[in-house]
């Protein structure tokens, strides 16, 4: 071979290389990532429907539909349903996702811990023998990539064959694969940690407050602090507490910016929020602001029941919501009257065509209720305290999801380079 098509091969090779911004030391003096097509290194798993017949609640291998991908984060390994055949099963570490519909866009990719069965609505893929690649390097690059530049998304999003066959992606070699599969696997081993604990604090807190607060019919707490032996009212609403309407705002009458006369507009329980950076809608056109104090209720849609504790000055609401006002002593101890009703409110929604509940439906509702202002206080203290630890806890997850994210975007190289 002569030294001119020598060269030509060097720099062919170089070119079709890619460097990922941020990489391990003892790989930045190797080759850059390999181009490659996926559909050259994966088999291709496809869903199906099995017949009725096939489908049981107990025992089989596991059937997982795209809702059950909603509860775990990165290692699928429950589902509702099981099927009793053995010839079409996922093996364990193939990586599952989406294949049409909303879902595809949400992002949604799980490693099977057990051998699976989907369904229809699902593909999976696992690296083939000849690939080396490593199932849960192949779990991240999937995620990394994002299944919404996949897909075919001129109508209803879906993935076939073809997409996965024909999609360009970059690959390095296996000991880089592993080193980055185990730095994200730590994270993500974090993030689970970080999530169990803010999940027993929920528990915990929901277990508390049972016990704070009266069962209904009842004016004695099964839990109370020693200084305290009075019976507690079981009365209505309306004797402590004053409702305040949202107003529908056109678009013309807010912003998403601020100025020095406007202030947060709130439409739904999305908006809650009391960081003023969070804050997406503003407007100077509330007659009858929230107030700092006031507890923010969802009285219409598909979120009725969920509540926000009002910490900002004023926030203006759309008729979704409803701010309840009550005194100064017992402001927080009737948010958490509210949220122990959280069920009862869904339950009222759930009978109207739209979900709703009017005002007659808070203020009829009969909650349990202290007269000594000092156990409404120390009540209230006690589950602050556990709500900010959960804040805490919550935040924690978030920025660890965030670091993830950014550390991903960092380790792979830019599709659109491995596209060239």
């Amino acid at each position: 071979m002569s030294e001119k098509a020598n060269l030509a091969n060097i720099q062919s090779e170089k070119q079709s290389s890619l460097q990922p911004k941020l990489r391990f030391p003892e790989f930045q003096n190797q080759e850059g990532w390999r181009k490659a097509k996926l559909g050259d290194l994966v088999n291709i798993l496809s869903g199906y429907a099995p017949n009725s017949h096939n489908l049981n609640s107990s025992c089989g291998f596991p059937y997982v539909k795209v809702e059950d991908m909603n509860n775990c984060s990165k290692y699928q390994e429950q589902s509702r349903e099981y099927v009793k055949e053995d010839d079409r099963c996922l093996p364990v570490g193939a990586v599952m996702f989406p294949k049409r519909g909303a879902a595809i866009m949400a992002n949604k990719v799980r490693i099977a811990a057990v051998p699976f069965y989907i369904d229809s609505n699902m593909m999976a893929l696992s690296p083939n023998k000849a690939s080396s690649l490593i199932s849960e390097f192949l779990y991240y690059l999937v995620s990394a990539q994002k299944l919404s530049k996949i897909a075919d998304t001129s109508s209803i999003p879906q993935i076939n064959n073809k997409h996965i066959k024909s999609y360009r992606i970059t690959v390095p070699s296996v000991p880089e694969q592993q080193k980055i599969a185990d730095c994200l696997s730590s994270i993500d081993d974090r993030i689970t940690a970080e999530t169990q604990k803010l999940d027993t604090l929920k528990a915990h807190k929901k277990g508390l407050m049972q016990q704070l607060f009266p069962a209904e019919g009842e004016n004695v707490p099964k839990l109370r602090f020693p200084e305290f032996d009075k019976r507690w009212l079981y009365d209505a609403m309306s004797r402590h507490v004053k409702l305040i309407s949202g107003l529908h705002l056109a678009p013309s009458e807010y912003e998403d910016y601020r100025t020095e006369d406007r202030i947060p507009y709130f439409t739904g329980p999305s908006d809650f929020t009391n960081d003023i950076k969070e804050v997406s809608k503003w407007t100077s056109e509330s007659k009858k602001p929230a107030s700092r104090g006031n507890t923010l209720l969802t009285v219409k849609g598909s979120g009725v029941g969920q509540l926000m504790f009002l910490e900002l000055p004023k926030v203006a609401m759309g008729r979704q919501l409803m701010a309840i006002s009550a005194n100064p002593d017992a402001e927080k101890f009737i948010f958490y009257c509210l949220d122990m009703k959280r069920q009862h409110f869904e339950a009222l929604a759930s009978g109207n065509m739209i979900p709703g509940i009017s005002r007659g439906d808070i203020l009829n509702t009969k909650v349990p209720f202290s007269e000594n202002s000092r156990e409404r206080r120390k009540i209230s203290d006690c589950l602050s305290s556990l709500d900010r630890l959960i804040t805490v806890h919550f935040q924690k997850i978030n920025a660890l999801k965030a670091h993830k994210k950014g550390l991903m975007q960092q380790l792979f190289p830019s599709l659109d380079e491995a596209k060239r």
